[in-house]
């Protein structure tokens, strides 16, 4: 186990936000959380998955709903003239799962990798002095509750807890499947104002170890270094970043127009047009997005899908960029990752392949189509 610095939390963060491929929560709102644990004197620790008890549970805060500006989202006519209740609403769902189960988890498990809600993970972890777990189900930021490596290594989702910025606090013990989970808590989310806190997935050290994406935090670390590594001694962001996440560069150009996006059923989807710049004047890119980006197409050809990861930095200085802030003029770098290993298998491809999107398509791995070695 180890305490994670200030510029140690910066580098997870930056990382995670690279991982989120353009969704997974506001990265500034993140950095801020965090930044504050020093003012307040709070420490937080990265316990590795051999380091947690095979008899003590863990549970997986996070915020549920769009990527959208705040304040873009209707109010529901049932919240018009409610006060705020909560501000944290992860950390109030994490207690609520807690209080149900008459347990306190050993630490706390990240969701996803996203400069949002890995914050949310690590500031619910330092608050209450227990460890951040170096693993995720994901290995990336996802865009439902469904995509889960837990559910796809047949830990319940249930009992899990939701609560609201208005108060609401639900604990929801049974649940058909996962589903029916996504439906349930995306629900608290529309009728919050676009965001629910919640907590799912309480899991035994034992079986946590078997279905979880090992070192996710350090691997979102490592990124985040050599990002910062990059800047500091005058090197290219992009490509380090490339190289230190086993990805490739696959277009580099300027958005052509403000990035096209609505709020669908409380995720946020659009889609992102690039002109090639330099060796590629001439050539498009398209990047459609359902919080996080799903597919990119080159010239009309579809090159990547998820699982893979496709993710879009500012070119020069390599931070990401989160979808719905994409405007026109933007000069951004197209980065495909290769996915973990637990998405391409028949199981994870059926959840969260070409078929998720509705495209009759064949995954092919990013290190296939771009030989990568």
């Amino acid at each position: 186990m180890r305490i994670l610095d200030k510029g140690a939390r910066r580098d997870v963060l930056m990382g995670c936000a690279v991982l989120g491929c353009g969704g997974g929560g506001n990265l500034d709102r993140g950095l801020k959380q965090v930044e504050d644990f020093e003012e307040r004197g709070l420490t937080l620790r990265l316990a590795d998955l051999s380091e947690v008890p095979d008899d003590r549970m863990v549970g997986s805060p996070y915020y549920c709903g769009t990527i959208s500006p705040e304040g873009s989202c209707p109010i529901d006519p049932s919240a018009v003239g409610l006060e705020t209740v909560y501000s944290n609403e992860p950390a109030v769902a994490f207690q609520a799962l807690e209080e149900a189960l008459g347990t306190r988890f050993y630490g706390a498990l990240a969701t996803e990798l996203g400069g949002g809600n890995t914050a949310v993970a690590m500031a619910v972890a330092a608050e209450r002095d227990i460890p951040l777990i170096d693993a995720d189900p994901a290995g990336r930021s996802v865009p439902e509750l469904i995509h889960s490596t837990l559910s796809l290594g047949g830990v319940s989702i249930a009992p899990f807890a939701i609560a609201t910025r208005y108060g609401d606090v639900i604990v929801v013990n049974r649940v058909a499947n996962d589903a029916r989970a996504e439906a349930i808590t995306r629900s608290a989310a529309v009728l919050s104002g676009g965001r629910a806190g919640a907590c799912d997935h309480p899991v035994t050290g034992a079986r946590l170890k078997k279905a979880v994406v090992p070192r996710a935090i350090s691997y979102a670390e490592g990124i985040g270094r050599a990002l910062r590594s990059a800047r500091e001694l005058g090197g290219d962001p992009v490509s380090a970043v490339a190289e230190q996440a086993g990805g490739t560069v696959i277009f580099e150009g300027v958005v052509r127009e403000d990035s096209r996006w609505e709020d669908r059923n409380g995720l946020t989807e659009g889609t992102i047009l690039m002109d090639g710049g330099d060796r590629l004047r001439g050539r498009e890119c398209r990047v459609d997005y359902r919080n996080e980006h799903m597919s990119a197409r080159i010239d009309g050809e579809i090159v990547v899908t998820v699982p893979d990861l496709i993710t879009i930095l500012e070119q020069g200085s390599g931070r990401p960029v989160l979808n719905p802030v994409i405007s026109k003029g933007m000069r951004l770098a197209v980065v495909a990752i290769p996915a973990p290993a637990a998405w391409r298998t028949p199981d994870g491809l059926r959840i969260f392949g070409p078929a998720y999107l509705g495209l009759d398509v064949e995954y092919v791995p990013v290190e296939v189509r771009f030989g990568l070695k």
